[in-house]
């Protein structure tokens, strides 16, 4: 039953025009979500999964974005991030499994994404952790962990520069 409240109350959020902050962050708190009052949340957010969701202050979530959370796991995103349109983040992957089927034991994660960071369009997060301040160019597949102040691009993502901390 609470899955198709969730799948519901997703289909809300996808329709809701995007200056509807207010309401998606509300929508969201149905859900289970810890948005704080100043993230802005734009129309096509999608979340799906039982798992959990925590957006900080100040955060802004582009147009079309796909969050997929699974069991226990949680998308963890600080404060003032900017998140690019259509960015996919997702807490599930898979072992490699035998020639049989390739997708073997399922993996669960949490994905946590620092204060500061900025995530490119299009990009797809299937790490554990991006760093504070940390940039992400745009349509990158981020596999591996991303340290505080580094800049990461490419499919898979590597680094390309690293910031000075402020």
């Amino acid at each position: 039953m609470i899955s198709l409240v969730r799948f519901i109350l997703s289909f809300f959020l996808d329709i809701l025009p995007s200056s509807c902050y207010g309401w998606r962050r509300f929508i969201l708190k149905l859900m289970g979500a810890r948005v704080h009052s100043t993230a802005r949340i734009n129309a096509g957010f999608r979340l799906y999964g039982s798992g959990k969701l925590e957006i900080g202050s100040q955060t802004w979530i582009g147009r079309n974005c796909r969050f997929y959370t699974i069991g226990n796991s949680c998308i963890r995103i600080g404060e003032g991030c900017q998140v690019g349109p259509e960015t996919i983040l997702n807490c599930q992957s898979h072992h490699l499994g035998s020639s049989r089927s390739r997708a073997g034991d399922c993996i669960i994660q949490d994905i946590n994404i620092g204060s500061g960071c900025w995530i490119g369009t299009r990009s797809t997060i299937l790490c554990q952790e991006i760093g504070s301040g940390s940039v992400v160019g745009a349509g990158s597949l981020v596999l591996n962990t991303v340290p505080s102040n580094a800049m990461v691009a490419g499919a898979p993502a590597t680094v390309k520069k690293h910031y000075k901390p402020d």
